[in-house]
């Protein structure tokens, strides 16, 4: 196995390790969205 086939061996994994990075922090953001808007539904109608 010579270097090129290592390195694009490894490309998808990288890519891979990308997309699951962003899904990570576009979950995270949506969680934190809800929440808040949760929270502030709660604010206008028990305050």
């Amino acid at each position: 196995m010579n270097k090129e086939d290592r390195d694009s061996a490894n490309q998808p994994q990288r890519s891979l390790e990308d997309m699951d990075a962003k899904e990570s922090m576009r979950q995270l953001w949506w969680s934190i969205g809800v929440t808040l808007i949760g929270l502030a539904v709660l604010a206008f109608f028990y305050f």
